[in-house]
């Protein structure tokens, strides 16, 4: 598969109702270069389908959906010249790519709290990679609360004033069931759990409502693209997400309003194939789900063990903090002077 190189800005799909954005989506997907601009409509997420037959876009009628480079590409999100950052209007440093794209696009909707950001796979580890990544102020800022609300007001909300009001909507990481700990599960479970002073990164990390959502991103039926996509829909009621009301004819005259609800399908009728099954092919599926049941546990144990060490990584991060704060206490404890001799017999002479 050749790879394009010409960069692209992200594919933006406006809101249903272009007078009234709520919240902007912000998901990174990768398709094949060849891919056709007919064929991203039917594969981005906004055009996926719940269970209810409807889009995601049809049902959140006040959302913006931005994919950066929906197609695949040879350069990396990190990696961009200063030709390819002023094609695609980077006009923040040295900040990555996907991280100024959050920036942009929560200034267009009100603020970093209306974004939602997410990917499926390595995408969605490098865009919590991205929401981790964000300015820092300096030390001088820090200091003043005049300083440091103007620095909060310029890169994420118009009101802000305090560090402990950074979060973003929600993220989301849509993943293969069963696999081991994923990258951005693994630094969501450090970063909260760190003690000491947090950071811009650490605050907007912690704060912001994460859903792992696992099994996949493969179409199921062509009225319904799985239960992932209701989860992601789910998600988004749950953290304010207006989610439009299904106007339906009544009385061929009247209209009415009615909860989006799943439609329910009778599932295909299909022979059982297992009572044709000879001895041999029915041993041979035995061993199939054996194996299956081994990869299973064997995948359990995987997990653990990536659990295991992010707690491990926890504990010396705590210890090395406790260490430190220790030795600082040392050094600013005032160092007691040896008594002298002439000062001994002068205290004895003062008894």
């Amino acid at each position: 598969m050749s790879l394009r190189q010409k960069l692209t800005k992200p594919l933006i799909v406006e809101p249903a109702q272009a007078d009234d954005h709520t919240h902007t989506v912000i998901f990174l997907h990768i398709f094949p270069a060849e891919t056709t601009e007919e064929e991203l409509g039917s594969k981005i997420l906004s055009h996926k389908l719940t269970k209810n037959h409807k889009t995601l876009q049809e049902q959140f009628s006040t959302v913006r959906w931005v994919f950066p480079h929906p197609k695949a590409h040879a350069r990396h999100w990190s990696n961009l010249s200063a030709e390819d950052k002023a094609e695609l209007g980077l006009n923040l440093g040295g900040l990555p790519y996907i991280t100024q794209i959050i920036i942009q696009e929560s200034k267009l909707v009100g603020g970093l709290d209306k974004i939602i950001l997410g990917g499926q796979g390595v995408t969605a580890e490098a865009a919590h990679e991205a929401m981790a990544s964000f300015p820092e102020p300096k030390d001088a800022q820090r200091v003043s609360p005049e300083t440091l609300a103007g620095f909060m007001q310029e890169y994420f909300h118009p009101s802000w004033t305090e560090m402990s009001q950074l979060k973003l909507a929600g993220f989301v990481g849509m993943h293969a069931q069963g696999g081991a700990v994923t990258r951005d599960a693994k630094n969501f479970g450090i970063a909260s759990k760190l003690p000491g002073g947090k950071t811009v990164n650490t605050a907007v990390v912690t704060n912001t409502p994460h859903r792992f959502i696992h099994g996949g991103y493969k179409v199921q039926t062509i009225t319904w693209d799985g239960k992932r996509i209701d989860d992601f829909a789910r998600f988004l009621v749950e953290i304010g997400v207006y989610r439009t009301k299904e106007t339906i004819s009544i009385n061929n005259n009247d209209s009415g309003n009615e909860q989006l609800t799943p439609k329910d399908r009778s599932g295909s009728q299909k022979a059982d194939a297992k009572e044709q099954l000879n001895d041999v092919q029915k041993h041979a599926l035995l061993v199939m789900k054996e194996k299956k049941a081994t990869e299973q546990t064997r995948n359990i144990i995987l997990q653990r063990i990536e659990a295991d060490k992010v707690e491990r990584k926890i504990r010396q991060e705590r210890q090395r903090q406790a260490r430190r704060a220790v030795e600082e206490k040392q050094e600013g404890e005032p160092q007691s002077s040896p008594m002298l001799p002439e000062n001994i017999s002068a205290r004895k002479d003062f008894l």
